[in-house]
Parts: C-alpha cells; structure tokens; sequence
C-alpha cells in the first residue's frame, strides 16, 4: 500500500468512526483516493486531516448532527464535561499564545493531563493552529490537537475560557474572540462527537451570549445543560 494512503477499513479503525459514515464523509467531499491490487481503494490520509481541519466548523447542522450520533459512539455531553477548575473568566490574556498557554496550564492544574506532557500537548495544539486559525465567526474559538491525545488522555476534557472584552484570535471575520473552548479527547471519534455537538451549540447567537454573560460556574453550567437539551428534542 502506498505511503500516506489507508484503506476505508483502516481509515475507519484510525478515526474509530463506522466505516458508513466514514466512507459518506470521504465520497461526498472528494477526498483524493487510488486503487490497488492489494487494497482496493485507498484515501490520502493528510488529504481527510486537512480537510477536517478546514471544514468540521463549516459543516451543516445536519451534517454536524450525522457525526454527533454516528452510532460507534455516544455523543459526551459537554456540560458533564466541564467542572469549577476548567471554566475560566476574563482571564488576563491578550495574545493568541497566551490564551493557549492559559488553556493547557489549565488542564495541568486541574489534573487532566500531567505536567510534563504539558509541552507535547500544547505543540500538538500549536501544530494544529498551523494548519488555520480555530477561531471562527462570531467570537467563538475551539483549539484542539490535530488527532487523538490518547497517550496523554483517559477521557475527553475540555476547558473554556470566557473574555468579555475579546482577544486577538485571527478569526475569519478579523473580529476580537471571546469563547475559547479547549479539546483533548482520547480517540479521534470522540473528539469529532464534542466539536460537532459544540459547532450546533455555539450558531445559536442567544447561546453565545449566555454563555459570555454568565457570573460563575454553575451558570455556565446550567446554560450548556439546557441547551443541550434542546439540541436533543
């Protein structure tokens, strides 16, 4: 098999997605593949990593919702996946380094990771923020490593960080970001689950702002809860 190439079985077992959603995904957006007598056909994988880079947050509510409840994995629920030590408020950042030095620092003093896997971490989200900018219109930013953080993970977290006043973020609209909302999770099906469950959540302009407006934790919280809900009926 060629270098840099799987076949959809193999994509499928790398992503840990069902080989139906996978193969929808791969056929529908034109993702490079050949065939091979040995294997049959096979997908460029760095061709699918930048694709989902560039695109998850572009996605349609029904195209989100399809990857939320592929049926492999149950979709986390993202308010279950914050606690008091993880959501942060107005924090004293004011450059795009800081606030992602701010959010690992962060899962190292909550325990999430430990502190000397915190400089791989933060080079995996770096490396990822290379690819383009994970902030997106209307205030909202969502680093995160380009794959699975499963050597350094037992479970999915997540951290947010609230700024009122917004941060310099390199958004597509150049505006300030005020949502940054932090992902490591330990497999790369999961992780597609929290970003598309948190790209439906964060369209919503009234959801945005209860979140920017909330005094404490269990405001958020609560917010995220019932909101999630919702997205369920």
């Amino acid at each position: 098999m060629s270098e840099g190439f799987l076949s959809l079985k193999d994509m499928a077992k790398k992503y840990n997605m069902t080989e139906k959603s996978l193969k929808k995904i791969l056929e529908e957006n034109r993702i490079p593949n050949t065939s091979q007598p040995d294997a049959g056909v096979v997908y460029n994988v760095k061709a699918f990593d930048r694709w989902l880079a560039a695109n998850i947050k572009n996605l349609s509510s029904e195209k989100l919702e399809e990857i939320e409840v592929d049926d492999k994995q149950k979709s986390p629920s993202i308010h279950l996946l914050l606690n008091e030590q993880r959501v942060l408020f107005n924090p004293p950042y004011s450059t795009k380094m800081q606030v992602l030095n701010g959010l690992v620092e962060t899962l190292v003093e909550s325990e999430g990771i430990k502190k000397k896997d915190a400089k791989a971490v933060l080079g995996a989200i770096i490396e990822r923020e290379r690819l383009c900018s994970t902030a997106i219109t209307d205030g909202v930013a969502i680093p995160h490593p380009r794959s699975s953080m499963e050597k350094f993970v037992k479970e999915p977290l997540l951290v947010l960080a609230i700024s009122k006043k917004g941060i310099h973020f390199e958004s597509d609209d150049g505006k300030h970001t005020n949502l940054f909302f932090l992902i490591c999770a330990d497999s790369i099906d999961i992780h597609l689950k929290v970003m598309a469950k948190l790209s439906r959540l964060l369209r919503s302009p009234k959801f945005r702002h209860e979140i920017i407006i909330s005094p404490d934790f269990k405001t958020v919280y609560e917010v995220i809860e019932k909101w999630e809900k919702n997205l369920n009926k």
